[in-house]
């Protein structure tokens, strides 16, 4: 699949390829994980990036949700964009989440967009 994402703390973008897999460490119970470039990102992460699916196959994002990467589908110049969103019943486990990972999240999307400049 591609995905663009934004890095609120610095206005970076990326736009790039990116993996849902089950075949990850971070994956866990069989509930598959966002790769980007390699690097996995969290449910929260993904809101906090603002991913947004380019494209994507009717698998993956079946895999996106499964995973509890919930999407939303908007039309923009003839164009269908997917964007990420937390389920409400899943947003306090998340926030739980965020306190972790939020400093790694601007690390990685960092690296991705300087290896990529």
């Amino acid at each position: 699949m591609i995905v663009k994402s934004h890095n609120p703390n610095t206005g970076k973008t990326y736009e790039g390829k990116a993996v849902i897999t089950t075949d990850h460490s971070r994956s866990s119970h069989g509930m598959p994980v966002l790769l980007i470039e390699g690097e996995p990102l969290g449910v929260q992460d993904a809101v906090i990036a603002e991913v947004e699916i380019i494209s994507a196959t009717p698998e993956e994002r079946a895999a996106l949700k499964k995973g509890l990467y919930q999407v939303k589908t908007s039309r923009k110049r003839n164009r269908i964009r997917t964007n990420l969103y937390i389920a409400p019943d899943v947003n306090e486990k998340l926030l739980q989440e965020q306190a972790a990972t939020s400093q790694s999240l601007g690390a990685i999307i960092d690296g991705l967009v300087r290896d990529h400049l």
